[in-house]
């Protein structure tokens, strides 16, 4: 029993060979502030964390056995690595990948190049986007879209000569295209319309269409 104002030892631990008592004193507060600019770096190192306890296949530089002593050059040496691999997340480019055939699609595309001028039989959008990576140099470079152009040039970029450029847009035709819009059969005729990009809309470039029969270089973007 303890006399009257006598802290009570809760616990105890030696210190070069002393017993020393850990009494309680006052609570004590700690607090950790984060930026607002750290937060996104912190998810994904928190979670990649998470993912290594959780047993997800995602190699580490140094593994540990049950009961094993963990050392602070051990630990770094992980920490180390999972921050590279934050890094190099953070800094890639967003790329689609088609499962079926490995082929590769930047997401973030701006224009690149044109390629040589062809009509719009090109073999396909497949064979576009051959063309387009060999006249880039990128395996993810392909047919630009209007949008991706339309962002370019609000971004300062600016494309004025005319070439073939994919819209998405379909019309049956009329009296004011009696062939039709249709991508030229899907790059594949010249006796269709297609979709082009350039100067014949507007000095400054923008979306128009032409006869497949044009030959036009293809605008690229990656």
């Amino acid at each position: 029993m303890s006399q009257a104002g006598t802290p009570v030892p809760i616990c105890s631990f030696r210190a070069n060979g002393t017993t020393l008592p850990a009494i309680m004193r006052e609570p004590i507060r700690i607090e950790i502030r984060i930026e607002q600019s750290s937060l996104k770096r912190l998810a994904i190192i928190v979670g990649t964390v998470v993912l290594l306890a959780g047993g997800v296949a995602v190699a580490v530089p140094v593994t540990f056995a049950t009961g094993e002593t963990l050392t602070a050059d051990q630990l770094n040496t992980n920490f180390r690595a999972v921050e590279d691999r934050v890094v190099a997340l953070e800094s890639a480019r967003p790329v689609y990948t088609n499962a079926d055939t490995g082929e590769k699609y930047s997401l973030d595309a701006g224009y690149c190049d044109s390629t040589l001028p062809t009509n719009g039989a090109i073999g396909g959008f497949a064979e576009a986007k051959a063309l387009c990576e060999t006249r880039c140099g990128s395996e993810t470079a392909h047919m630009c879209s209007v949008q991706e152009l339309i962002r370019y040039h609000q971004t300062g970029g600016s494309v004025t000569a005319n070439g073939w450029v994919t819209h998405g847009f379909a019309h049956p035709g009329g009296s004011w295209a009696p062939p039709g819009i249709n991508e030229c059969l899907s790059w594949t005729s010249y006796g269709h319309l297609g979709s082009v990009w350039g100067s014949i809309a507007t000095s400054a470039g923008g979306p128009f269409y032409q006869g497949c029969e044009q030959v036009l270089p293809i605008h690229c973007c990656d």
